[in-house]
């Protein structure tokens, strides 16, 4: 279980009209969530792990926070000039929305199994499940539109790896 504060946070935007980073205070923050990790064997030669995490990570305070919209709305204000096509430059009040790249909640489930075979070889075969929950590359996903999101998502893989006798 854990719980954190952030201080002078600072974000990374683009602008568009010269193309350059721009930095960006975000003013505080905080993290909280619970984290837990197992490895079970199940028999010298088969063994599982299991990790779950939960996770909170918010802005408290980040008024005037750059993002990008089609014009302005209740929560995005834009320049009274909008470009012909594309996004514009706009602002919005982003405090208490998700700090970037902090999924809700996570987890996997992997398993090993290994095989002695002859003269002193072994082979190891091993699974893993991986799952997460949405998050979002930017803050505040780069404005209304969230283009900046990454969708919930789960893996699979699996490796068979061969040992010689001194490995």
């Amino acid at each position: 279980v854990f719980y954190g504060k952030y201080k002078d946070i600072q974000v990374q935007s683009v602008d568009q009209k010269t193309a350059s980073i721009l930095l960006q205070n975000a003013a505080s923050g905080k993290i909280r969530g619970a984290e837990f990790n197992g490895t079970f064997e199940v028999t010298p030669a088969f063994d599982t792990q299991l990790g779950v995490a939960y996770l909170k990570a918010t802005f408290d305070s980040f008024p005037n926070a750059a993002v990008y919209a089609t014009g302005s709305t209740d929560t995005v204000t834009c320049p009274a000039v909008l470009p012909p096509l594309g996004l514009a430059s706009c602002t919005a009040d982003l405090s208490g929305t998700r700090l970037p790249r902090a999924p809700k909640w996570w987890g996997y489930l992997s398993a090993s199994y290994t095989q002695a075979l002859s003269g002193g070889w072994s082979a190891r075969l091993s699974g893993n499940v991986h799952a997460t929950s949405d998050y979002d590359f930017k803050t505040g996903a780069g404005g209304p539109l969230k283009l900046d999101r990454q969708k919930s998502f789960e893996t699979v893989d699996a490796s068979l790896m061969f040992s010689s006798p001194h490995d």
